[in-house]
């Protein structure tokens, strides 16, 4: 079994603590950002795996030998990350408080992945990405549409859901019963 390939918010992004992310924003270095940490790739694992290794043991300590080696992975295997997918037929639904958001989409082929990844919840709204991980691409790809739904309860009075796609930020309003 060949191990699965390595995708940045997936695997890279969690292993950067919230104090390596402070840390480094104070010498103007975003560890958050997917284009800077795949742009200085190199220059973050020389400081993951030098002689005096990043971070230092008074923040919390080098990272372990695993992570390094995933991050050397991640890089090695082309830097993958998520994509935005198409999202189509977004409705949301009501039946006693429970909100169910639907969604169809068209995956590209089979063993291609996607979601509603949940971005935040505030007063009055949530929001959502519709991602795709799409990663090894069958020499003949058939397309096929799936249909999937996320439920939430309404605890904060939301107006609305944010889903943003491929084509933009769409908003769906609660349905009044």
């Amino acid at each position: 079994m060949t191990d699965r390939i390595p995708v940045f918010e997936l695997h890279i992004l969690p292993m950067f603590r919230l104090i390596d992310i402070e840390h480094m924003a104070l010498r103007r270095k975003d560890l958050t950002d997917y284009n800077y940490v795949s742009e200085k790739a190199e220059e973050i694992l020389g400081w993951l795996s030098g002689s005096n290794p990043m971070p230092p043991k008074d923040s919390g300590g080098p990272w372990p030998e695993e992570w390094i080696s995933l991050f050397t992975r991640w890089a090695e295997t082309g830097m993958q990350r998520l994509s935005l997918h198409t999202a189509m037929d977004l409705s949301l639904g009501v039946s006693d408080n429970l909100y169910t958001l639907t969604c169809k989409t068209e995956l590209p082929y089979f063993g291609a992945q996607t979601w509603l990844e949940i971005e935040s919840v505030t007063s009055g709204n949530r929001s959502y990405r519709l991602v795709l991980e799409a990663l090894e691409p069958p020499t003949t790809p058939t397309p096929f549409e799936v249909t999937f739904k996320e439920r939430f309860e309404d605890q904060d009075n939301i107006a609305g859901v944010y889903v943003t796609d491929s084509l933009g930020t769409h908003f769906i309003t609660i349905p009044t019963s």
